[in-house]
């Protein structure tokens, strides 16, 4: 995988497990870049496979994604409500501009409004990153 572009994905993983993986791609200096496909932040949902601050943000630091959870369980007893408030924790780490929509999407016709509506404002707030000087 090394070297061919493709990113690991942190999102099954325990903390610990987590920090070993980017440990051993650290020490064999690997070219591997790690990816949380669907999860969020921990400090919004207190849920052990949601992330805590300091693995997202390096995820991040070593050009990662982070794919934002939908489903009820990772989102907190507000439910799919919670996903603006993830949304504003990534902005408040600074981490918005590698957030992107990555669920487990057995609940899309449900929720299909409501996830239309988010990823509208997705939209509109890169879109609005990109012309606003820093």
């Amino acid at each position: 995988m090394s070297g061919e572009n493709i990113a690991i994905d942190l999102s099954h993983t325990s903390d610990v497990l987590a920090q070993d993986i980017l440990n051993f791609i650290d020490k064999r200096k690997l070219s591997l870049t790690p990816i949380a496909s669907h999860s969020n932040f921990r400090v919004i949902a207190q849920v052990a496979r949601n992330l805590p601050d300091e693995m997202a943000q390096e995820i991040i630091r070593r050009g990662g994604v982070i794919g934002l959870n939908f489903m009820r369980a990772f989102l907190g007893s507000q439910g799919i409500g919670n996903l603006n408030r993830q949304v504003e924790h990534a902005s408040k780490l600074g981490v918005i501009s590698h957030l992107c929509f990555g669920s487990d999407f057995l609940m899309i016709v449900i929720h299909s409004k409501i996830l239309i509506l988010y990823v509208l404002f997705f939209i509109l707030v890169m879109k609005m990153q990109a012309v606003i000087p820093k």
